[in-house]
């Protein structure tokens, strides 16, 4: 889930030129993928103090569908037992150069108790 100008939602797709992002309401909003990479945008997590956000910035050549890369990224979350369902994971698009298309992959991670005593 993410906040930007005021928008705050889930993401449900990505495309080359803007992101589509789905209200509480179920409606959906476009977002220019120019307004994530230029404005501060705020990922929303739960209150929760033994969940944490895993964050991931994988460049990519040119060439690749970025569509097909984003679904392969969510399975791949999805499949990983630490990365919860809800919030769901996200794919965002970062940056484009003239070389490359940066994509961040997030997921909500519900850290273990027993990580988490031995820490303290």
């Amino acid at each position: 889930m993410i906040s930007i100008a005021g928008i705050e939602g889930d993401i449900r797709r990505i495309s080359v030129r803007a992101t589509q992002i789905q209200l509480a309401d179920k409606s959906t909003v476009i977002v220019p993928n120019s307004q994530l990479i230029s404005q501060s945008v705020r990922y929303v997590t739960m209150g929760n103090t033994t969940q944490g956000i895993a964050s991931l910035v994988l460049i990519f050549a040119l060439g690749v569908e970025p569509e097909l890369v984003r679904d392969i990224l969510l399975d791949a979350c999805r499949d990983h037992p630490s990365v919860l369902a809800h919030p769901a994971p996200s794919v965002m698009f970062s940056q484009l150069t003239p070389e490359s298309i940066t994509l961040t992959v997030n997921g909500a991670c519900k850290e273990s108790q027993d990580r988490w005593r031995h820490q303290k």
